[in-house]
């Protein structure tokens, strides 16, 4: 029962991460980018 319950939670946690990428999109990926490199990029 434990394992099933487990992979309930990381579902749903990877369900609100997608959900929140698909909502920002670009806007998103350009926001990581900029502080993981610094600007340079798309």
């Amino acid at each position: 029962m434990f394992p099933v319950a487990s992979g309930i939670v990381a579902g749903g946690s990877l369900m609100g991460v997608a959900i929140a990428a698909a909502d920002n999109g670009p806007e998103l990926v350009r926001t990581i980018w900029n502080q993981i490199f610094g600007g340079a990029g798309p």
